[in-house]
């Protein structure tokens, strides 16, 4: 059954963006961010098309769609996940990926989840030809809203811990790289009014075969509401490696400011 807001078309203009680092340059990508805790029971479909380009001392252009899909029961929750990207500045392509991610996830009781995943996407400018991931794991949640300052305040707590099976393709060096990870997880979000949200995402990622083959990654975001189709956002991503590609550096780090505007 589709609700009223079962179709969503937007767009987003962003007005003011600064990057230390482009984001193209992290290999692993935050799935907690894509986790909709607003969803509605039955099916929500959510799309977006941008583009963006500058021109003058330098000629740039980015062309970014994506789709989503969320499906809410009593005990279960499913998303689908869908994007691409690419990217040219003047004739040197900076950015050429997508990425698919599938998710479903069932209440054992107020606080366990179990949850299965499966993942795939390719990014050229880090040599990525394909990447796929299967995987499963426990989650534990803690939700509060507390009303005695006369507004909601909402505090959200989650924690996870499984097992995934990752299949890497590389083009330089050609190569195929099969391996078991355990995938461990702590996040972090905290709105005291409607206006403000602040969010934090921490991962480690191991081999079962080789414990030195470890990753460790932080994504943290402020965020606040100057109307309800305004917003700025602040937002900090690292990422650390310990046995990463050749000639691939062991740390990321990306630093981002912006405004955005939704209609």
């Amino acid at each position: 059954m589709f609700s009223q807001k079962s179709l969503h078309i937007y767009a987003e203009i962003i007005l003011l963006i600064f990057v230390f680092v482009p984001e193209q340059f992290f290999g692993q990508v935050n799935t907690e961010k894509l986790r909709n805790y607003e969803a509605q029971k039955g099916i929500q479909n959510t799309a977006g098309l941008g583009f963006g380009f500058l021109a003058g001392n330098s000629d740039q252009y980015r062309v970014a769609a994506n789709y989503r899909l969320d499906w809410l029961t009593t005990n279960y929750y499913s998303f689908l996940i869908l994007n691409y990207e690419r990217g040219k500045n003047g004739g040197d392509l900076f950015s050429d990926k997508g990425f698919l991610h599938a998710r479903i996830t069932r209440d054992l009781s107020a606080s366990w989840i179990a949850e299965a995943f499966f993942q795939k996407e390719f990014n050229k400018l880090i040599l990525l030809k394909d990447r796929r991931v299967l995987g499963a794991g426990l989650r534990y949640e803690v939700r509060n809203i507390d009303t005695s300052l006369g507004r909601p305040q909402k505090l959200f707590l989650g924690v996870g811990s499984g097992l995934m099976h990752e299949r890497e393709v590389t083009t330089e060096p050609s190569g195929t790289k099969t391996l078991v990870r355990s995938t461990n997880y702590l996040s972090f979000t905290w709105k005291p009014d409607t206006r403000l949200s602040f969010s934090s995402t921490a991962y480690f990622q191991m081999a079962l075969q080789r414990s030195s083959d470890y990753r460790l990654i932080n994504e943290s975001s402020l965020s606040f509401s100057f109307t309800e189709s305004l917003n700025f956002l602040t937002a900090l991503s690292l990422r650390f490696d310990h046995e990463p590609p050749p000639d691939i550096k062991k740390y990321d780090l990306s630093i981002t400011n912006g405004i955005t505007v939704q209609f």
